[in-house]
């Protein structure tokens, strides 16, 4: 960040208003970007008159240039938040394990994982891990 002349506080941050809009906007052109990458890969799936192999291989590096590209974002504007990603990504992975029941998952006629009875959400140990007091 320090290179690109961003901020990278040390400390969870409000960032100023300019710096927010950019993070945001950036992230919405890398969204926008998976967006198109969806398409091509759906496209190259359906297009069996040509040489299928070569089309969603180039598919699929964009699609994982796409995703590459948001993860990139993303952790730019976590630091640019003061805020240590890496942290809360382990925080909220331990809620979702929480999730299984007896090992598996219970999902939603759409496919979404549900939450189990008694589970509790990951606001509260990454409150504490970003501002202190103990985790979980």
């Amino acid at each position: 960040m320090l290179a690109g002349d961003q901020d990278a506080p040390l400390t969870p941050t409000v960032p100023d208003s300019p710096a927010a809009w950019l993070r945001m906007n950036m992230l919405l052109s890398e969204v926008n970007e998976y967006k198109e990458a969806k398409s091509d890969c759906y496209q190259a799936k359906l297009n069996l008159g040509t040489d299928q192999t070569t089309t969603q291989q180039a598919a699929l590096v964009s699609m994982a240039d796409a995703l590459a590209d948001m993860v990139y974002v993303i952790y730019g504007t976590a630091a640019t938040y003061g805020i240590d990603l890496d942290n809360v990504l382990d925080i909220v992975h331990d809620a979702n394990m929480r999730k299984l029941v007896d090992g598996k998952v219970v999902k939603d006629e759409h496919g979404k994982i549900q939450k189990p009875a008694g589970w509790t959400p990951p606001e509260p140990e990454i409150k504490a891990a970003m501002f202190g007091g103990a985790r979980g």
